[in-house]
């Protein structure tokens, strides 16, 4: 938290929001108890790709409930869960080239069928008082709201403001954001979010030269899209937001491909890496259509000892052994 002045202060959410590897709901806790009794103002300053629910609405709670006024900035991403913690935000900006992104709430277990019923039911609930926050805030129907959600819908700052997710947009980086968001396995993730560069200072008020297309838009980028976005004089945020529709109605297009093969090792790659083919199994969903939470459940089901592996390797390569972890993961 940047040092008060005596009537402002400034929380800072720049890292996954997560209990053990990122920003909790008590390390926000104990930034607003440290805050003076003179501070009328709360600027909260937003770069995250979401996390763990529970810590998102604990935080969303605890600044909702301060007497200060709360100005929040999205200054690169508010996606998944930290985009409910800038509806906290009694005034909402998003900077130039940054996003928001609202989805379904996901969830893991493992059990017997009735654990995977329960799972469902508290992620049907967890999503109605998601859309509830979403609504109040946009004055949308929650019917919109769900149909959003369900889709995994990306706003760029000016669609964000249209959409009533923000109040305005303010000068800035064409993007200040610096996630690898393709990581998370968001399905409809901008291509300037998949590993680019995060921190180009292109200005977004003027026409964007080819070379400001190819580094938003990514390799994927087909070449009769650059042409007509050069021959339009299309800044560089016009141009993601129409590549974004173009990828989304194109997809729609899409033959469905099946799951990716799986090498006859049984690994993802030549040195046996079993989080590859755990991303690959997931990805083959995702290219059949289908969402990521459902994608999850199937791939668990239909691959276990795939997800074995890849859980074990996963904490092993963060450190982590059986014994800490929760009962709901297969231990070593």
């Amino acid at each position: 938290m940047a040092t008060p002045s005596a009537t402002t202060a400034e929380i800072t959410l720049y890292d996954v929001i997560d209990p053990l590897w990122g920003i909790s709901a008590v390390s926000i806790r104990q930034q607003i108890k440290a805050i003076p009794a003179t501070v009328k103002t709360i600027r909260v300053r937003i770069n995250s790709p979401g996390g763990s629910i529970f810590d998102g609405t604990a935080i969303f709670n605890q600044l909702r409930s301060h007497p200060a006024r709360k100005i929040v900035t999205v200054d690169g991403l508010a996606a998944s869960i930290a985009s409910v913690v800038a509806m906290a935000g009694d005034e909402i900006e998003m900077g130039e080239g940054a996003y928001m992104m609202i989805h379904d709430p996901l969830g893991y277990v493992r059990g017997a069928a009735d654990d995977m019923r329960d799972m469902g039911d508290l992620l049907d609930k967890m999503k109605g008082q998601l859309v509830g926050i979403y609504a109040r805030r946009t004055g949308r129907d929650a019917a919109e709201i769900d149909a959003m959600m369900g889709d995994e819908t990306w706003f760029t700052a000016t669609e964000a403001v249209d959409a009533g997710f923000a109040d305005r947009t303010v000068p800035g980086l064409a993007l200040a954001a610096s996630f690898d968001a393709s990581r998370f396995r968001f399905v409809n993730c901008p291509p300037i979010l998949k590993g680019k560069d995060m921190s180009n200072k292109t200005d977004t008020t003027k026409p964007a030269t080819v070379a400001e297309l190819k580094a938003a838009l990514g390799s994927d980028c087909p070449s009769d899209f650059l042409i007509n976005a050069l021959e339009r004089e299309l800044t560089v945020a016009e141009a993601q937001s129409e590549f974004i529709s173009h990828l989304k109605a194109t997809a729609k297009k899409q033959p469905k491909i099946g799951i990716a093969p799986i090498p006859s090792n049984g690994y993802g790659s030549e040195d046996g890496d079993p989080i590859a083919v755990w991303n690959a199994i997931l990805h083959g969903y995702a290219r059949e259509g289908i969402k990521e939470g459902k994608a999850m459940s199937r791939a668990v089901r239909e691959h276990p000892q795939e997800h074995r592996e890849y859980i074990l390797a996963w904490n092993r390569s963060h450190g982590r052994r059986s014994a800490d972890l929760p009962a709901r993961y297969p231990g070593e």
